[in-house]
């Protein structure tokens, strides 16, 4: 007959116990994992490369781009916050060669500081000696979603992302037709705008492949400083005719006010060039190129005057220039195997825009000991 002593059977009681008690743990942890949907970290201290750190980044649609019915989706995007409108439509004839375009500015730091990409990709840019990128090259009836990323971009794609990144994203497969027509007018004036779109694509090969093309034109007129009631009047900072010897060191009086229906004189339609005291006699021209004296009213300056023949320089300046674009596009993707996809892309854009702009001229004021302009 086999014995055993207490402290044997002592031991094996504990053994079984133990695995007993680890088998129900095991079971109990298997049930509690298959109750957990999500396991979200809100803090951590694990070393993450930059091109992998989460970044803020903000989501446009392109069906949000579409309804607020602006002809250009720059002009859209320009309402954001973050974007400033350096070469919005209307700031767009500021340097010669850029009418029309719309080129976006994150932070107002410079467009060349804005890395602008398409499906994550560099694109051509529109402006000679830039890489700035002209939005209204990107098909705007492609367009899912824009993604805005506002911090640390600059770690994952170097100095051309300094302000950081404006990424299109552009539909994978199109499918079907789509056609779309936009107009706008002015009640003031006359300018007006329009768009049309149109796109269609198709799968082939079983749905291996997707073949698609978009033509997009765009167009609006001219409108001068002169033609909006808003900017036709033309202002200019002449001595204060209120202002006397005993309120001249008032707080109420300036030296100078701003005065509307106001300008140069000096140098004006006729082409005059002239620097002279006010009081003395100054010569114009009339059309038929005739001599008569230049009216200069009773609040003047050296330079400039009031209710008199001044040059109303709104005539060189544009609220929007003429503008004329066409736009086509056409891309094919196929799928040779489950993981090797090979696509191709192509696209023609003519734009054509025309600006007008303020003729530069100079001149010593002796007054103040400075140049003028």
């Amino acid at each position: 007959m086999k014995r055993h002593n207490l402290l044997s059977t002592s031991i094996k009681c504990a053994l079984i116990t133990a695995a007993a008690t680890a088998s129900n743990s095991v079971l109990a942890q298997d049930e509690q994992a298959t109750k957990i949907e999500r396991v979200e970290v809100t803090g951590s201290r694990i070393l993450r490369e930059g091109a992998i750190a989460p970044a803020p980044v903000t989501v446009i649609s392109g069906e949000q781009l579409i309804n607020t019915g602006a002809v250009n989706i720059g002009e859209a995007l320009n309402n954001l916050p973050a974007l400033g409108n350096t070469y919005s439509m209307a700031n767009s004839g500021r340097f010669i060669g850029t009418a029309g375009l719309n080129i976006l500015d994150l932070r107002n730091m410079g467009t060349d500081r804005t890395l602008v990409l398409v499906n994550g990709k560099r694109h051509v840019s529109s402006s000679a000696g830039s890489q700035a990128v002209d939005t209204n090259t990107i098909p705007s009836v492609w367009v899912e979603r824009v993604e805005i990323i506002t911090g640390g971009a600059s770690a994952v794609y170097g100095a051309d992302a300094v302000t950081d990144v404006v990424n299109f994203i552009l539909k994978d497969n199109i499918e079907g037709m789509d056609f779309s027509v936009t107009r706008g007018f002015a009640d003031l004036n006359s300018y007006n705008n329009e768009k049309a779109t149109f796109s269609y694509g198709s799968n082939f090969d079983n749905d291996r492949g997707n073949a698609a093309f978009a033509i997009e034109y765009s167009g609006q007129d001219s409108l001068n400083a002169l033609d909006h009631p808003w900017t036709s009047t033309s202002f200019s900072s002449l001595p204060n005719q209120a202002q006397t010897d005993e309120n001249k060191n008032s707080a109420d009086f300036p030296d100078d006010i701003l005065t509307p229906n106001a300008g140069y004189y000096a140098i004006n339609d006729s082409g005059v060039y002239a620097l002279e005291d006010p009081t003395k006699y100054i010569n114009s021209f009339n059309p038929d190129s005739s001599a008569r004296d230049l009216y200069i009213g009773n609040n003047a300056d050296p330079y400039s005057c009031a209710e008199c023949d001044f040059f109303n320089l709104g005539q060189f300046e544009e609220i929007q220039p003429e503008f004329e674009r066409y736009n086509v596009n056409f891309k094919v993707n196929y799928d040779v195997t489950d993981d090797l996809n090979v696509y191709f892309d192509a696209k023609y854009v003519n734009s054509q825009g025309e600006s007008i702009g303020q003729p530069a001229f100079f001149f010593f004021d002796s007054d103040n000991g400075r140049t003028r302009c």
